[in-house]
C-alpha cells in the first residue's frame, strides 16, 4: 500500500475522510487558489531515517507571504522560515497532540489567525525576499572566493 493510500485508509478508520482531501501533486496556480481559500497552512515534518528534513520550509515562507498563519514542527530548518508565537505556531516533530493543541488554537481564534497570518506576511518580506537573498549569496561567494588555503 503506497503512502497516499495509507493515509485515506487512516482517514477512512478515523471518520475524518469526507473532510480531508489527498490532493497530490498540483500545478502552482492551483496550490496557490487552495491557500487563497484556506484559513490555516499546516505541515508536519520529521527527520527520516536517513537523516534527511527539511532545509528551510519553502511551502512554509510561501503561505506565511500569503497572510496564512502556519502550524508545523520545529524540523530542519523550519524554525528559520517560522518563528514561534509570531509568524505561527512549532510543535515537536512527532508530537501530535501538541500540533493538534496548535492547530485548535487557531481555529478558535480569528484574532490570532490574523496576527500571526499578517506577521508571517511582514516577516517574509522583510527576510525572504529576493533582494535580500541575493545580497546574502553575493557575501556567501565573495567569502568563498577570498578563501585560501
Amino acid at each position: 500500500m503506497g503512502q497516499s493510500s495509507h493515509l485515506k485508509s487512516r482517514a477512512e478508520d478515523l471518520g475524518v475522510a469526507g473532510r480531508v482531501n489527498f490532493r497530490g501533486e498540483l500545478p502552482r496556480a492551483q496550490v496557490f487558489e487552495a491557500m487563497a481559500r484556506a484559513d490555516v497552512f499546516v505541515q508536519h515534518n520529521v527527520r527520516l531515517a536517513n537523516g534527511a528534513e527539511e532545509a528551510l520550509g519553502g511551502s512554509l515562507l510561501e503561505a506565511s507571504a500569503r497572510g496564512l498563519p502556519v502550524v508545523a514542527t520545529s524540523s530542519g530548518g523550519v524554525p528559520e522560515a517560522v518563528v514561534h508565537g509570531i509568524t505561527g505556531l512549532l510543535s515537536p516533530p512527532m508530537d501530535t497532540s501538541a500540533m493538534a493543541e496548535n492547530l485548535q488554537a487557531l481555529l478558535d481564534s480569528s484574532s490570532l489567525r490574523q496576527r500571526l497570518g499578517s506577521a508571517g506576511r511582514e516577516f517574509v518580506a522583510a527576510h525572504h525576499n529576493s533582494d535580500n537573498q541575493t545580497k546574502l549569496l553575493a557575501q556567501q561567494l565573495r567569502s568563498a572566493a577570498s578563501f585560501t588555503v
